[in-house]
Order: C-alpha cells, then structure tokens, then sequence
C-alpha cells in the first residue's frame, strides 16, 4: 500500500491522516507527546485554562464532523481538545499514530521519505512514499534577548507556560507584547493584579467575540467572512482595502473614544493589526490595565527601564512574543530550500501555497503558517493527498516556483501584515479549486439558487468543501451550511 509519513497529531497532522485514509493512503503519525491535540493539549499544549477560541465553533471545525454540543459560541480550549480527540476517534485516525515518537531525522532515499524517529529510548528507521509536515510554526517560545534580563527577581515565563492567575494576585505585572495572547492574558491578570502593565509597541483594534448587527449580535466571523464581501475588494489596490478595514474598526470599535491608550496611530492605508478580547477594553476603561507604548530597553533587577526615557517596578513578567518555527529533523540542504528563517513568526518556509516545493518532490506542508483556519489545514490536507494520490494533477515547477515568488513578496512587504493570507475566504478558495473541491458557483446559480446564497452571501465554512469532489458528503455539509445562516 502506499504510505506517507505525517509528523505532527495536532489538528494539521490528524486533518492530514483523515485526508490520507480517504485517498486509500496509508498514514502514519509520528507525534512526540502522548496524546494529539498539538497547541490545544491541556498540560504541554500553550494554552491556559480559561482559554477560548476566537472564533465560533462554526469555523473552528472540520468540514464533515459537527461539534457535539459546544458551552459557547466560543468553545474553550478543553472543549477543542474533546474535539480534536474525537475527531480522531471517529475517523480511524487513533490507530495511526505512533505517540511518544520524536522523529529526529527526515532525508530522500531512492525516491523514498526515510523518517528515522526515537521512540522510549528506541531508534527506528521507516521508508515513506509521500511526506507531509504537520507540526506547526509554534514550536518554540520566543523570549526576546534584552540587557539585564537576567537579573530579573521574580516569576519570568512565556504565555506557553502560563495557566491562570492565580499565583499572580495582588502583584505588579507586566505583559510583554500585543496580540491575541498579550491581550487576553493582560485582561485576565488586571481583575487580580495589583497592577497591570501591558507593554506593546502599537496599538491594536481590539474586538469583542460577538459583533452587532442590526438589533442582534453574532460571532465575528459569522460577520467577517463570506464569498461576497471578500469579491467586493478582491481587486482592490492593498492600500485601498487597508484603509477601508481601518475606518471600518474604528467606527465598529470606537475605542479612540474610550481612550487615548486605545487609539490606533497607524496610518489607514497600512495593514491593521487585530486582537480579540470581551473585557480587555473595558478593563483599560476602568484602568485595571496600564498601557505602556514602548519596548523594555533594559531591567534591573524588578525595574524596567523603557526606551522611552520611562521606567516601572513589577513582580512579574508575562512574555506574549510569540513563537519560533522549529523543524530539527530537517537537514541544512532541506531548510536552505525552503528559505528556512525561524525568526520570521510570519512565514518561516516559503512555500506554493503554504504547500508545495519543486525541489521536494513528493513532501508536503500543512498548517505551516501564522493563521490557518481549520478549513484551510484542512484543504492544503486534501490537496496534498490528492495530488499524491493523482486525484488532482501536481503544480508544475513553473506554477509553483511563481507561487513561491508570490509567498516571497509577502515575506518582504513593509509594512508587515498581521498574517500572509488575511483574506481566509480568497485563500481557502484558491485551495479548493486546486484540489478540485470547490463549489460551482456559477452552475449553482442556475440550478439551486437558494443553496447559492448560502454559499455566496453567508459565511464561509468548511463545509463548503464537502458538497463536491473527491470525498464529497452534502448529507453532512448541507445541515452545517444551513446552521451559520445570518439573516
């Protein structure tokens, strides 16, 4: 039977194993921990307690596994790790994976994936067909490097190691950047801290969970993404659609009213940068949070000394700085071809789709970018196994090394943006119709004008990928389509 390798059991790696099993592959996955989940595990993931998705379960889902009776519109993180289990409980993926199973090396031998891992205390040698990397780009914390870190007093640690805020009561905190982590974890500390410091070179349009619309509200993503609002920019100049998402939030946030701390300074026409959190504003409102907009230029002992000319005394800090890509079982001749930079928490590997390179033939990537859905995890997982399984034709060199140009510009662009593919929509298309699974818009129209709405005026979903194609199940996909429906 034909094999491939997957390294990683998070929700790329399973998405990836599910993909494989349908395409008649045989998969198997190596994962280093003992369970699967990746970032969502409960002990060794990077998630703390009180975590929650920041968007609805309706996109946080696979396209043809319904979640069972989420808590929330916003599940929390145990919730999405009973999800990931189950997913791969119902789907056969389970007896696949190979846990406790570090690989340590991967090279080409006679057109075969050689994958050698060690296994408690045992080193074992495979050969593979096909291979795809499934292990994320959050692989290791990032701490910056700033002078006189080391003489800091008190708790030091990463937002991978932090839990709840318990041990941090009636403390001075600082938070060492912004995002989605920095700003939750902020928000979170402020209701028991003594203090809050969240420092942060920028301000950042932060929205709430559940957006109004009309006399209702209803899960941001629900709002953000569909088909139609997408084709209303799709060929517009990127300094146009930057200053209408710009003017967008500050009418939809009006933080700039709540205060000062809260404006956004950034021009309209550069990309906007996100964070999302239900109490943090209300908490900088209260002045529970204390922001500070500068980088630490150096600490001394519990002192803090900002570029600024500022200074601060804490008890503690809570870097949220993100994360370096890590690939260890990657040889120099492999990371020189990807254009491996670690550094870079945007696109570490450069990549046809995220997906694809010319000069490594039968390997693939899933999920190794900031910012993949479950949807498109789960597409460039089917692309993959289709063209590995000759579903669908492969990218001739000359489409992929342009695609590579195209992820390159991305890398490059200055001002940076939040994430390389910000328009989820676009993107996820792009990717079902190279693995021959996205819904025919335009035939549709004709001969099921109601199922068309759905699909170009409502949100976009994973189930949308499941109405056609190889694998196709509209049994399923129709009920998920009809669940998000908004109006």
């Amino acid at each position: 039977m034909t094999t491939v390798a997957i390294i990683g059991a998070g929700p790329s790696g399973l998405t990836a194993a599910k993909a494989a099993l349908e395409c008649k592959l045989e998969p198997v996955v190596f994962e280093k921990a003992n369970s699967v989940g990746g970032l969502w595990r409960p002990v060794n993931g990077a998630v703390w307690d009180s975590m929650r998705t920041n968007l609805s379960y309706h996109s946080c889902s696979f396209s043809d596994m319904p979640w069972a009776a989420p808590s929330h519109n916003f599940p929390l993180q145990s919730e999405v790790f009973d999800y990931l289990k189950r997913y791969a409980e119902q789907n056969k993926i389970t007896p696949h994976i190979q846990f406790e199973a570090e690989t340590t090396r991967v090279t080409r031998s006679r057109e075969k994936w050689r994958v050698e891992w060690i296994q408690k205390g045992r080193f074992y040698t495979k050969d593979f067909d096909f291979l795809i990397v499934a292990s994320g780009i959050f692989s290791k914390a990032y701490i910056p490097k700033i002078q006189g870190i080391e003489s800091f007093l008190g708790p030091l640690l990463h937002t991978q190691q932090y839990k709840n805020p318990h041990n941090f009561k009636d403390k001075v905190v600082a938070v060492i950047g912004a995002g989605f982590s920095g700003t939750e974890i902020a928000a979170e500390l402020s209701v028991s801290a003594k203090q809050t410091l969240h420092i942060a070179r920028q301000a950042m349009w932060v929205l709430p969970r559940d957006l109004p619309v009309g006399n209702k509200t209803l899960p941001l993503d629900l709002v953000f993404y569909s088909r139609q609002s997408s084709a209303k920019t799709k060929n517009a100049p990127p300094e146009v659609k930057n200053e209408g998402i710009f003017n967008w939030f500050k009418n939809l946030t009006k933080q700039h009213e709540i205060s000062p701390d809260l404006k956004v300074t950034s021009a309209p026409k550069d990309p906007s940068y996100v964070a999302i959190s239900d109490t943090y504003v209300s908490q900088v409102k209260a002045g529970k949070i204390d922001l500070v907009r500068s980088r630490v230029r150096e600490i001394i002992g519990n002192t803090l000394l900002f570029e600024d000319g500022r200074k601060a005394v804490v008890d503690a800090l809570v870097f949220a700085t993100g994360y370096e890509c890590s690939v260890p079982f990657l040889d120099d001749d492999q990371l020189k071809i990807l254009n491996y930079k670690p550094e870079d928490h945007l696109q570490p590997v450069l990549l046809h789709k995220t997906v694809f390179h010319p000069n490594l033939p039968n390997m693939a990537f899933v999920g190794m970018y900031r910012g993949p859905y479950f949807a498109t995890m789960e597409l460039q997982a089917r692309l993959a196994c289709h063209v590995f399984s000759k579903i669908v034709p492969t990218p001739t060199s000359q489409v992929m090394e342009q695609g590579i140009v195209a992820e390159r510009q991305i890398r490059e662009q200055h001002p940076r943006p939040q994430f390389p593919h910000g328009n989820y929509v676009e993107f996820a298309d792009e990717l079902a119709e190279l693995a021959g699974v996205l819904p025919d818009l335009d035939k549709l129209k004709v001969s099921d004008p109601a199922l068309y709405t759905k699909l170009w005026e409502g949100p976009t979903i994973a189930a949308h990928y499941r109405l056609n194609g190889h694998a196709s199940n509209p049994n399923i996909a129709l009920p998920l389509i009809d669940a998000v429906r908004i109006s």
